[in-house]
């Protein structure tokens, strides 16, 4: 049978029906007969076909931990399953007092929430509230005990020069300018990789004393020592944007990976990418070396998420967003 206007509308009308849920009003500018729609509604030429069907009801959200336990330092994974927008739900951890930012990720949405360095171990609530249904569920999460390295430095008087309150504040200035506008979408693909070949010589969160100076600081990166020259490489999918020498931390490259993850390799000896490239994970990035605030060559390198310093150890042995559902 040959298809007319009528059966094209009436097609139209189903589908319509299918996945509309609202009222459905047409003109029929058919003068034959009648047609009748999978609800059975009728109208005469040039009459009005009514369709009504109701909205499914709204799913309720779903959020999900990647994990139940973690170290300081490290970062736990929410993904708030069937979310329509950020709008939607608040999230509060009490172990993490910054705001919390939530990306598009499958039907919801998943955000990064860092675990700060010195947070003491002791069982802690992250809390998700759907601002719609007026709805709480509470999600309990483990932090572990860990212990971190003492470490004694001692640099030449010319090098610990450079590390002034005001060339900091001139290197932030770039590093803030580069981390302003994150991308939202996930650039990375599974685990992050170790940079660079070679020996861990400061580990995450070491306490460090400098020229027998009595207060520590804290040293929220790894350091991997190796050759001068030795290849840095991208250690996942991301954006370069930041490639240039800075004062503190010499020649310095930051990648965004999406998703508010931001890497940073600092005191190399060269850089061989520009800002704006796109990089695979295992990329050439530049050559470890020892310029700025440095006593050798090696490597510092450095993950950031929303403002706060997490353990790159951590991004090594799982995808930061992995959930089983």
């Amino acid at each position: 049978m040959p298809m007319t206007k009528k059966h094209i509308f009436a097609l139209y009308a189903i589908l319509l029906l299918m996945f509309s849920g609202t009222w459905i009003h047409a003109v029929l500018k058919d003068d034959r007969a009648p047609i009748h729609t999978v609800a059975d509604a009728h109208a005469q030429p040039g009459g009005v076909i009514s369709l009504v069907c109701s909205a499914p009801p709204a799913r309720q959200l779903s959020p999900i931990l990647n994990q139940s336990s973690a170290y300081p330092g490290d970062c736990i994974s929410l993904y708030i399953a069937h979310a329509k927008g950020p709008g939607q739900f608040s999230v509060s951890a009490p172990f993490y007092e910054k705001p919390l930012t939530f990306y598009p990720y499958r039907d919801g949405y998943a955000g990064l929430v860092p675990i700060y360095a010195w947070l003491k171990p002791g069982d802690y609530q992250i809390r998700v509230k759907d601002l719609v249904a007026n709805t709480e569920t509470s999600l309990s999460v483990k932090i572990l005990p860990k212990t971190f390295d003492v470490q004694y430095l001692w640099v030449a008087e010319t090098t610990a020069a450079i590390l002034s309150d005001e060339n900091t504040a001139k290197d932030q200035a770039y590093f803030d300018a580069a981390r302003a506008n994150p991308i939202r979408e996930k650039l990375w693909d599974g685990p992050f990789v170790q940079p660079a070949q070679g020996t861990i010589t400061t580990s995450y969160n070491s306490m460090r004393y400098t020229n027998g100076n009595p207060v520590p600081t804290r040293h929220l990166a790894i350091d991997i020592g190796n050759a001068e020259g030795t290849p840095v490489m991208a250690a996942n999918n991301g954006k370069v944007v930041l490639a240039r020498k800075l004062i503190v931390p010499g020649n310095t490259v930051v990648i965004d990976h999406g998703m508010g993850i931001f890497t940073s390799s600092v005191h190399l000896s060269e850089i061989v990418v520009e800002e704006g490239r796109r990089v695979a994970k295992g990329d050439m990035i530049g050559k470890m070396g020892s310029t700025g605030y440095a006593a050798g060559a090696h490597l510092h390198f450095a993950v950031w998420k929303e403002g706060t310093f997490i353990n790159p150890n951590f991004l090594f042995v799982t995808d930061p967003v992995a959930y089983s559902e």
